[in-house]
């Protein structure tokens, strides 16, 4: 058979064209391509790095003291202002006055339309008398006064007899006086009848009790099927068309607290309600125990959902016209009177100054002493300060902002 012969031919190497001079021109351009990008980058970076650098001078009091530069403060300025302090506590609410209603008959006791607690209006009737008892007292007092009444008839008639036989001269003196006393027994006892029977009648007419007040029953010592004796209490009644608040106040607050003060009171039954009211009442002795003093306050009430024994918290509001900074310039703000802040003076040196503190309200504090009016104190940055430092004031996105401003259109 023949043979079948395969003839591979492999090129020579120096048959392949490789030209250096474009593998230079790519590199080249690569490199000019990444210089580029590296360029804009940078230039996009500068104004960025600037800003930051610059806020960062402006706000970092460490980098500031380390190279030296004058340490980033804000200032505010003292001044004359007014200042709400808030004198509060827990209180209880009570009737702003009690009423007694008392018995003016001894009668049976019929029906008690009311409960303890029940909240009653004016008007409304409270509880009843035995009708028929009065009726029958009535009737009986009607009796006597006519049987008084004749009485007094036969006895007057009597005295006109006895005295046309004394003129005559047969009878004694004695005798006509005798007639005399007789009639005005008889005029006594018609007189007694007389208002017995106005009293029944009057009993009659006030067979119900009615309640002279809006409020709440707070005692009811009366049974259905008692008889009361004359004045007796019947119910107590708790007017509550007006409440006061009872708030114990510490002793050493005293001294500021006066009638006619405002004030606000929540009740822990209706916390979203702020009630406003004035004090009214403030109770001279101070109780050994708690070392506080009652301080009343009185609110409207017409609804009459206040109701005596409510939890309340009472915010008695005190003024003071007076000197004040901002409390975060303080540096040392718990303290009870003594105080410290970093006073600007010369416009670039922080000076370190003692200050006597007051109230405190609204994020502001009363300088009793050590400052005057003007006079500027560091509120930002004064807890990185050094007696003596330089400082400087200003806005540590000042520069931001004038950039931002440039580039709006006109």
């Amino acid at each position: 058979m023949p043979r079948l012969t395969f003839i591979l031919e492999i090129p020579r190497q120096d048959s392949i064209n490789i030209n250096p001079t474009d593998n230079t021109e790519r590199t080249t351009l690569r490199l000019r391509t990444w210089i580029l990008i590296g360029l804009l980058l940078l230039g996009l970076m500068a104004p960025v790095t600037f800003v930051v650098g610059s806020h960062l001078l402006q706000t970092s009091p460490t980098m500031a003291r380390t190279i030296g530069t004058p340490l980033p403060v804000r200032v505010a300025t003292a001044k004359q202002t007014t200042l709400t302090e808030i004198i509060g506590a827990t209180g209880e609410v009570e009737p702003i006055a009690l009423v007694n209603l008392t018995a003016i008959m001894s009668v049976r006791v019929e029906q008690i339309a009311v409960d303890l607690g029940d909240v009653v209006s004016p008007g409304q009737v409270l509880l009843r008398f035995d009708r028929e008892v009065v009726n029958a007292t009535v009737i009986a007092a009607q009796t006597a006064m006519e049987q008084a009444a004749a009485d007094r008839g036969r006895a007057a008639n009597y005295l006109q007899r006895i005295e046309a036989i004394y003129t005559q001269g047969l009878l004694a003196k004695l005798e006509v006086e005798k007639a005399q006393a007789t009639l005005d027994a008889a005029n006594t006892k018609y007189n007694e009848a007389k208002e017995k029977l106005v009293r029944a009648k009057k009993d009659l007419q006030n067979l119900a009790v009615t309640s002279p007040v809006a409020g709440i029953v707070m005692e009811r010592p009366i049974n259905v099927g008692e008889t009361p004796a004359l004045r007796q209490t019947l119910l107590t009644l708790g007017r509550i068309d007006h409440v006061l608040v009872a708030t114990n106040i510490a002793e050493e607050r005293v001294g500021e607290i006066h009638v006619q003060q405002p004030a606000t009171v929540t009740v822990t039954a209706f916390p979203n309600d702020v009630l406003e009211g004035e004090v009214v009442r403030i109770k001279p002795v101070t109780d050994p125990k708690t070392r506080t003093f009652l301080v009343y306050t009185k609110l409207a009430n017409p609804a009459l959902k206040l109701k005596p024994g409510l939890t309340a918290f009472t915010r008695i509001k005190r003024e003071h016209q007076t000197l004040a900074v901002p409390s975060v310039s303080l540096l040392n703000p718990t303290g009870v009177q003594e105080s410290a802040v970093f006073v600007l003076e010369n416009g670039a040196t922080a000076r370190l100054r003692k200050v006597q503190v007051g109230v405190v309200a609204a994020g502001m504090t009363q300088i009793l002493n050590g400052l005057a009016e003007g006079e500027q104190v560091v509120v930002v940055g004064q807890f990185s300060l050094r007696d003596n430092d330089h400082v400087l004031i200003g806005d540590e996105f000042k520069e931001l902002k004038e950039q931002v401003v440039r580039k709006q259109p006109n």
